[in-house]
């Protein structure tokens, strides 16, 4: 009786036949898996990460701007390069930078070639409100390259005037959004990415006990230059802004 009665339970929690569904990846990157172009794929929203866009990669095979890792890492250039830390914070952290100037040049310079956005991923409210703002800032005047009632694709061009830009190098402490501002410890660097050598001016803002500003020029040459920044006499300070001027 005891071997009928195990049978019989184990017969009720059969899984047969086993429940499957098709993985939910949009057609489109069945298509750029088709296109030999090189270039990686950002996926939007990007304020947390989401683990569904390694899925997607799997079908494109393209590398990703930001996917989906177990521990945060400020190294990463999620938290690092203006446009992704604006799509990262849903707002600009301390770097200033003209989007509708230099967003596509920030991106073409990071090696990416397509933003999609994803409407099923966006709720509405200020992720999708200020998601698809700052894409349409970077973006304005050009069509997408590939719509439909889920996504909207973009093709990055760089195709204006190439300026200098800045991106967060080391000893940064993480954004803080209630204040819009990091710590600079004893120091931190700053890369100004130069498409031309000749003189970059920075203007660093200061925040708190320390506040401040002042300008710091920079010999740059063609390509990354790094600039290291001290902390004022006494400690670390907050930074609420960078900017070229």
């Amino acid at each position: 009786m005891g071997v009928l009665a195990l049978g019989l339970v184990l017969f009720e929690f059969l899984p047969i036949p086993y429940p499957m569904s098709a993985p939910d990846t949009p057609e489109w990157y069945k298509k750029i898996a088709q296109d030999g172009r090189s270039g990686a794929v950002l996926n939007l929203p990007m304020n947390w990460d989401r683990p569904g866009y390694l899925l997607y990669q799997t079908e494109h095979r393209k590398p990703l701007t930001a996917a989906y890792i177990s521990r945060e890492d400020p190294r990463t250039m999620v938290e690092r390069a203006p446009v992704l830390q604006h799509f990262r914070h849903l707002g600009p952290d301390i770097i200033d930078i003209d989007l509708s100037g230099q967003g596509q040049q920030v991106l073409a310079g990071l090696d990416v070639r397509w933003v999609v956005l994803d409407r099923y991923k966006m709720p509405s409210g200020a992720e999708r409100e200020v998601t698809e703002a700052l894409a349409g800032e970077i973006f304005a005047g050009r069509e997408p390259a590939y719509a439909d009632e889920r996504l909207t694709v973009y093709e990055v061009a760089n195709e204006g005037p190439q300026e200098p830009y800045l991106v967060l190098g080391t000893g940064w402490g993480p954004f803080d959004p209630a204040t819009n501002t990091r710590t600079l410890g004893d120091s931190a660097t700053v890369i100004v990415m130069a498409p031309a050598a000749g003189v970059v001016t920075v203007e660093v803002t200061l925040t708190g006990n320390e506040a401040r500003r002042f300008d710091v020029r920079l010999a740059a040459e063609r390509g990354a230059n790094t600039l290291r920044l001290a902390a004022p006499a006494g400690g670390a300070a907050a930074v609420s802004g960078l900017r070229i001027k």
